[in-house]
């Protein structure tokens, strides 16, 4: 993946750019920072996961289930946390997020090669990062809050910013003040 979007920025011709990355996205971002930082001007990880994070058994199980009974019961059990989380304050985003599992293909738990790729543990490196970093996390994210501030007592030029009331796609559940704390910190590395 890290590769994948090294092919992209050389696609799109850029030399340098302000890279952000939502959840597994963080994960791909970090390892193209450890990778490729000269060609990052800024990096933001918002709900971040990590190469070397153990998400817990919650995230583990939709693994299982996609091994165990398929892809669809994965699928499921996906779709059934989420609408939990999404059933109040957040019907649009829920909508938005059940579209979207629906639409996935589960390659990712159907990869044979699931659980065999290289292993590397980017959180033993991250400290080796020296572009500007922002780290976001909803406070509802109990997964992923931790993983943020251990980042970011490990990252010496990083700011973490824990979204009040928000939970793992905070971007589409607060979208104005993400956009506020994201604008604010791009324009403060110009």
């Amino acid at each position: 993946r890290v590769d994948d979007l090294l092919d992209l920025f050389k696609h799109l011709k850029l030399d340098q750019a302000h890279l952000v990355g939502l959840s597994m996205g963080g994960s791909t971002a970090i390892g193209f920072a450890l990778k490729y930082q000269s060609m990052l001007k800024s990096l933001t990880l918002v709900s971040t996961g990590a190469a070397g994070f153990k998400p817990g058994r919650k995230v583990a199980r939709v693994d299982e289930l996609a091994k165990s009974e398929g892809v669809e019961s994965a699928r499921k059990q996906w779709l059934d946390w989420n609408m939990i989380y999404y059933k109040g304050k957040h019907r649009d985003v829920g909508d938005l997020m059940k579209q979207m599992i629906e639409e996935h293909s589960g390659a990712v738990w159907a990869d044979i090669q699931r659980g065999n790729y290289p292993k590397t543990n980017d959180l033993e490196h991250v400290h080796n990062i020296t572009v500007p970093i922002l780290l976001i996390a909803g406070e509802k994210d109990k997964i992923f809050v931790p993983l943020s501030e251990d980042l970011h007592n490990c990252i010496a030029k990083s700011k973490l910013v824990i979204m009040k009331g928000a939970g793992h796609i905070l971007n589409l559940e607060y979208p104005q003040e993400f956009n506020r704390v994201l604008n604010g910190f791009l324009e403060s590395v110009k």
